[in-house]
């Protein structure tokens, strides 16, 4: 999850750039065929994209509490199921990202539009979490929620809280979620 809080920081061409060459080592000339632009346009977005990322420019946190607060509140109306009080609390261009690493189901693509992922999270949250337990928690410094179910962990939920929810991670790749321990969050 803190590999795409770095790349938020970066356009969708940078993004896809940097990741093709950095994370993939595709050639600069391959990437240029993948994303049909020339070559040097790809070395160039491929330096920005580094640069963007060497700045550290932090993203924008407000207050622990009040992120807390706002977290809790939304978590509350995706467990109520009520897709529109979900919705007050979303910004404009809010994303859901899901890591099932091929073990189990998890969204294949990111999620975008605000009624569309108010839906999708009451239904999760409200329909297929009903019967976990729920434990408040800080994921990569960021409010969060962890499911658990029969004392094992299944579902971490991180909320990226900016004028409202604009993120949500989501892992619930079970190789990943090894380090949550029901213990610590009791």
């Amino acid at each position: 999850m803190g590999f795409l809080i770095l790349l938020e920081r970066l356009s969708p061409m940078e993004r896809a750039a940097f990741v093709l060459r950095s994370v993939f080592d595709y050639e600069y000339g391959e990437i240029a065929e993948v994303l049909e632009k020339s070559e040097t346009y790809i070395r160039k977005i491929v330096s920005r994209a580094k640069a963007h990322l060497a700045d550290g420019a932090p993203r924008y946190c407000p207050p622990r509490e009040q992120a807390a607060v706002l977290a809790e509140q939304f978590v509350a109306a995706c467990r109520a199921g009520d897709a529109k009080l979900v919705e007050q609390f979303l910004t404009e261009d809010v994303e859901v990202y899901s890591d099932g690493g091929g073990k189990v189901t998890a969204a294949r693509v990111v999620i975008r539009g605000r009624n569309r992922i108010a839906r999708f999270l009451a239904k999760v949250f409200h329909t297929k979490r009903r019967d976990y337990d729920m434990h408040p928690t800080v994921v990569n410094g960021d409010p969060g929620v962890v499911f658990t179910l029969q004392g094992n962990v299944v579902h971490v939920a991180a909320l990226r809280v900016e004028d409202g929810v604009r993120g949500v991670y989501m892992c619930l790749n079970p190789e990943k979620l090894t380090r949550w321990s029901v213990a610590k969050l009791k």
